[in-house]
């Protein structure tokens, strides 16, 4: 019987320790490849959508340059474009392409909005604060806030220090731990509305009873709305301040005669829906400004840019550009995770 010497027994452990190591460190190598591919991989469909993205950004200006018509409605080319990709994608390459083209003058320019507008259409909104008690833990809901918030908005805004009644000026936002310098111009984002005396979340994003006022405001604009573009809850909105009960009814019927030709012809529909000259004003049928959402599709790979352009006779220049990446996890997505976990 053979018999192995000691020097010879551990040679052939160390042998084996070693060729145990390299093949760790070779499957770690695998891994870290794979890993690296699938990294690549994943880098060149974000490129791919949103190189997609920014194709759909420049369609759509384009096709907002080619409208030579004196008005814009919802019967134009760019928004036949814009519900066409939305309900069917437009095929590109081997990705697909999204686009979704609003008129931002469909809303009131809340910058451009006077002490007595605003007052009006906030309590057209019916806005309302709600706090817990701290006694009872109840919600207490404090309503009738339109002039608190008109003043304290154009406290924000204007260009001195001297604070309206139910207002704040500087003093006032230095206090307790908030320390804000007062903006003393307009506003840039409706985010902005945040930092202000009395707005709060609910009344931005529509909680606790309040509607959305992210979606019936913009910063754009001359501050006439759009009345071929204009959404019936914006238009109720407006109504209200003068036939409270009746708004809806009234706003169905003036919308029925869209579209309008002229800014004549859509004041003519307002006058005879019996609306009064200071709403009137506040019409017109010809828009500048326009956000374009563009999502670029490559696979489970999603890159979308938003922006906002203004558009002149010759040209339609990008005022605003935001970028976002999103992937769907898919079945795919899940093994893959799923097995890196488990090396």
């Amino acid at each position: 019987m053979m018999k192995f010497s000691k020097h010879k027994g551990m040679g052939l452990l160390v042998t084996l320790l070693v060729l145990s190591t390299l093949a760790g460190f070779a499957s770690m190598a695998f891994k870290k490849a794979r890993e690296h591919l699938f990294h690549v991989g994943n880098y060149a469909k974000h490129i791919q959508a949103l190189t997609l993205a920014k194709a759909g950004i420049n369609l759509a200006r384009a096709g907002l340059l080619l409208d030579k018509n004196k008005k814009d409605d919802l019967e134009e080319d760019w928004h036949t474009l814009s519900m066409m990709t939305q309900i069917a994608p437009l095929p590109l390459g081997n990705g697909f392409l999204s686009i979704n083209i609003t008129d931002e003058e469909r809303k009131p320019n809340i910058n451009a909005m006077n002490e007595k507008q605003l007052i009006a259409y906030f309590k057209s909104l019916n806005l309302k604060s709600v706090k817990k008690g701290d006694i009872t833990g109840l919600d207490i809901v404090n309503d009738a806030q339109e002039i608190e918030l008109a003043h304290s908005f154009l406290d924000w805004t204007d260009f001195d220090d001297e604070k309206r009644d139910e207002g704040a000026e500087s003093r006032w936002y230095r206090k307790d731990d908030k320390k804000l310098l007062v903006h003393n111009q307009k506003i840039a984002t409706l985010g902005e509305m945040l930092w202000i005396k009395g707005f709060t979340k609910e009344m931005l994003f529509g909680k606790k009873g309040n509607p959305r006022l992210i979606d019936l405001f913009t910063i754009y604009g001359s501050g006439k709305i759009n009345l071929n573009t204009v959404s019936q809850e914006v238009l109720e909105i407006f109504v209200k301040q003068e036939y409270e009960y009746q708004a809806e009814s009234i706003a169905e019927l003036v919308l029925q005669d869209r579209p309008f030709e002229t800014d004549s012809e859509a004041k003519a529909a307002l006058s005879r829906a019996g609306l009064s000259a200071d709403l009137q004003k506040m019409v017109k049928v010809k828009s500048e400004y326009f956000k374009i959402i563009a999502v670029g599709i490559i696979g489970d790979y999603k890159s979308e840019i938003e922006a906002i352009v203004k558009r002149t006779k010759n040209s339609c220049d990008i005022l605003l550009w935001k970028e976002k990446e999103h992937r769907e996890k898919t079945n795919l997505n899940k093994k893959e995770s799923e097995r890196g976990n488990h090396e």
